[in-house]
């Protein structure tokens, strides 16, 4: 084995390593009636890539829901929290000023909201993919 092929195939070797380590750890099942990826194409080194790939990708998105659930968790503890001190809270009906205040800083809430593109390059992101699956299954 040539320096030039290690380097070649080192993002393979980084992949299968960290599949390797996924699986003893338990976070994916391979080579099992229970795995949902097919067993490892050991005789067909052509092949690893496209098998790693795939399982990386799968692992990709299991980490990607971990870090999701848990920062959800925690605005959806705080929001709960808010609405129970809000809730205890009793105050006479608003002025007008105050009134006008709130709708204004509404206002620059929905600004920041709509300038805030992370959940629109998401939506595009998903639109996107549906589309296209949707056309490969129309030229089909």
């Amino acid at each position: 084995m040539t320096k030039e092929h290690v380097q070649e195939k080192w993002w393979l070797y980084r992949s299968l390593t960290k599949i390797m380590f996924a699986s003893i750890n338990g976070r994916i099942i391979l080579n099992h009636l229970d795995s949902s990826f097919p067993p490892f194409p050991e005789n067909d080194p052509e092949d690893w890539g496209n098998w790693a790939s795939a399982i990386e990708h799968d692992l990709s998105l299991d980490d990607t829901v971990n870090i999701t659930d848990s920062a959800l968790s925690t605005v959806t503890e705080a929001l709960a929290a808010t609405h129970h001190i809000a809730a205890a809270i009793m105050v006479d009906s608003p002025s007008e000023d105050i009134i006008e205040s709130l709708t204004e800083n509404i206002g620059r809430l929905n600004q920041t909201i709509r300038a805030d593109q992370r959940f629109h390059a998401a939506l595009d992101i998903g639109s996107a993919v549906a589309d296209e699956i949707k056309r490969q299954n129309e030229m089909a």
